[in-house]
């Protein structure tokens, strides 16, 4: 885009201020501060009895040999853009995997011809004797 160098120098001529001083003024980060882990974003979930929780529509489970000390608990979610979700409790980090359920297809919706032909055993129903519509 050859408009765009120009543009920029035109526009900080005519709008563009000089700073009093040239020192910067930000102060440096210090080396402890972990910026992507500073800026992820955090999410809570509790954890069930088989050590699973769902995260964005997926269900992971928490792998660890202490089970027993999770079971109704909270983590801690890190999503960070790009990258793996961190799982955390407590300040640990824990390894998890993707864990289906075995959860089964989502029932299909019929109308009633549909139905009529995928339920063949279907039972027959002859209204009473005294019925009013017999």
């Amino acid at each position: 885009n050859a408009f765009l160098p120009t543009f920029i120098e035109e526009y900080n001529a005519k709008y563009g201020v000089k700073p009093r001083e040239e020192v910067d003024g930000h102060r440096p980060l210090p080396k402890e501060v972990n910026l992507e882990r500073l800026f992820a974003r955090k999410e809570s979930r509790k954890v069930t009895k088989d050590l699973s929780f769902s995260y964005k529509g997926i269900s992971y489970q928490i792998e660890t040999d202490t089970h027993h000390r999770f079971t109704k608990t909270h983590v801690t979610i890190l999503d960070r853009p790009g990258k793996p979700i961190l799982v955390e409790r407590d300040g640990k980090s824990y390894a998890y995997k993707e864990w289906n359920k075995g959860y089964s297809q989502k029932p299909k919706i019929l109308d009633a011809k549909e139905l009529e032909a995928y339920w063949t055993n279907r039972p027959v129903r002859k209204p009473k004797r005294n019925h009013p519509w017999r």
